[in-house]
């Protein structure tokens, strides 16, 4: 769930590089965001992941797997499906 987490806020904070006149430091550099924005985008990028993303990322991670090893095949499980990677074990 972290990697399309990261893509998110890189894309937000691309949109608005891209965007609008920005203030400059004396050296000419764009100025930080400020924390309110920072935060805005934070938040919009945890609402843009879905919840069954999260919900197999707890399970790959074996955090609440059912306890009689049914799920226990989402840890070897390679796909990147919903953006998530698999562990690769044995190569």
């Amino acid at each position: 769930m972290n990697k399309p987490f990261t893509d998110h806020q890189k894309q937000l904070c691309s949109e608005w590089l891209l965007t609008g006149d920005h203030a400059c430091t004396p050296a000419g550099r764009i100025k930080k965001p400020n924390v309110t924005l920072l935060c805005q985008w934070l938040m919009m990028a945890s609402h843009r992941i879905s919840p069954e993303v999260i919900v197999k990322g707890f399970k790959k991670c074996f955090i609440s797997n059912a306890v009689n090893g049914t799920n226990d095949v989402l840890l070897w499980d390679d796909s990147e499906e919903d953006g998530i990677l698999g562990v690769n074990v044995g190569k």
